[in-house]
């Protein structure tokens, strides 16, 4: 009997492998019929218009009054290589132009699956985003330009600060 399982075994192991598993496959940006997700990007754009003086207890610090400014931006996107991708990479880098929607910019596009990296103006840190199926979701960019400086007691404006920030929703990260 021991003898007659060791055999099913020996003889049946390696075959399993064999047998496709259940389940989808990786994303490999070939199929045009493969999964897309809809995604939504977004900016808005504030200017620091003056800095008044704040102290709270004994700490001084400045607080920026800001207005509303253009939220007309462009990002480049590049698709990102990855070891899932197992043919000739069919996507390409696409430039998108968000242009105003009231008081933020808005742009909707439909991207293939894979990881793609965002890269937008002077930013240093290129952010790197992951399309794996067909649900729809947004990401979030937000300019800043002016800034407030407190040195001695004192509140004032630096117009050349530039702070350019990007949202990525949870679980659409990669590395």
């Amino acid at each position: 009997m021991i003898r007659l399982l060791v055999a099913s075994f020996l003889i049946g192991g390696p075959a399993l492998a064999l047998i496709p598993s259940a389940g989808p496959n990786p994303p490999d940006s070939l199929d045009p019929n493969g999964p897309h997700s809809l995604i939504t990007f977004t900016h808005t754009h504030r200017r620091v218009l003056s800095c008044e003086p704040k102290r709270k207890q004994e700490k001084f610090s400045c607080k920026a009054k800001k207005d509303q400014a253009d939220p007309s931006t462009s990002i480049r996107l590049t698709p990102v290589r990855t070891p899932d991708i197992t043919g000739e990479d069919q996507r390409h880098e696409v430039t998108v132009s968000l242009t105003p929607d009231g008081e933020q910019a808005r742009r909707e596009l439909t991207l293939p699956a894979g990881v793609w990296e965002l890269e937008w103006a002077a930013r240093k840190k290129h952010e790197r985003f992951r399309v794996n199926d067909d649900q729809p979701f947004t990401i979030k960019l937000s300019t800043t330009t002016g800034g407030c400086v407190a040195k001695d007691n004192e509140c004032r404006l630096d117009a050349t600060k530039v702070a350019r920030t990007v949202k990525l929703p949870r679980g659409r990260v990669a590395k």
